[in-house]
């Protein structure tokens, strides 16, 4: 009588191949990091407050062609002679020009405004406090001690891939960041990169594509940190990441499968007794 000593070689390759695909999937990085660490960051106690200044780029919007304002203008004078107090929505009687898009004033070509009675007035090239400061001085030639609001109504930003909430927005302060156009999307999903979003930019003919780092904090003091009308946000996904999001998937049926291996071979290769 003799014994066969049975081969562990196919059990142990079985438990490196389950090995090496959990240590896989644990070098898929997750990137819910902190938003503009500094180089210092990887030392700080977590919590800590960091006493680092970052300069951030001065940055006024100036009106160009094709820009929409609004412009509501206040005065002492009555009402019935104050041909800047109506609104146009009102006056128009149809529900469409409820949209401020339509009840507002075109910068023209020429970079001019047509205001009711006064005419053309040039604001291209203005911040919106100059362009107030113009039109309030145009119209105090009509009407008695003015005071004029002006807001910009087509100033639209969309932020794409890896973000909660995917769109185009609105917005009525020109000064608009990315941090706060990525806020207003819901901020990134468990996916996306913060290291590599990029900005899509129209400049003259031609598009500029900028990428940028939000997890440094030197993205404050980029001219990129405030972003221009009609930018697009567009948040890349990490590497790896369909393996991170399907990894649970994948390793039960791998799991499935290798068990199976693992069963054939302790059955069909169990030494037998001659």
């Amino acid at each position: 009588m003799h014994t066969t000593t049975k081969s562990s070689t196919p059990r142990t390759l079985l438990f490196i191949i389950i090995f090496l695909v959990f240590a896989s999937a644990a070098c898929v990085p997750i990137r819910r990091e902190t938003y503009l660490r500094g180089p210092e960051a990887a030392d700080k106690e977590v919590n800590r407050v960091s006493n680092a200044y970052r300069q951030v780029q001065d940055y006024e919007y100036r009106l160009q062609p094709n820009d929409i304002v609004s412009i509501k203008v206040a005065s002492s004078t009555a009402s019935e002679f104050n041909f800047l107090s109506y609104q146009r929505d009102q006056q128009m009687g149809d529900a469409r020009f409820n949209d401020p898009l339509l009840s507002g004033f075109d910068v023209g070509p020429d970079g001019t405004i047509l205001l009711p009675v006064i005419g053309k007035v040039e604001i291209a090239g203005l911040t919106l406090d100059q362009a107030r400061e113009k039109i309030r001085l145009v119209v105090a030639e009509y009407l008695e001690t003015p005071t004029v609001d002006i807001k910009l109504l087509s100033f639209q930003v969309t932020v794409l891939g890896e973000v909660e909430q995917e769109g185009t927005f609105v917005v009525y302060n020109p000064r608009l960041s990315i941090l706060d156009a990525l806020g207003r999307a819901g901020g990134l999903t468990d996916f996306g990169d913060p290291q590599n979003v990029k900005i899509v930019r129209h400049a003259g003919d031609s598009l500029e594509v900028i990428y940028v780092d939000v997890l440094e904090e030197e993205v404050l003091a980029s001219p990129y940190y405030y972003l221009r009308p009609n930018d697009v946000v567009a948040v890349a996904g990490v590497p790896g990441k369909n393996l991170q999001k399907y990894n649970l998937t994948y390793l039960q049926i791998l799991l499935t499968g290798l068990t199976a291996v693992g069963v054939f071979f302790n059955v069909f290769q169990r030494p037998r007794n001659p």
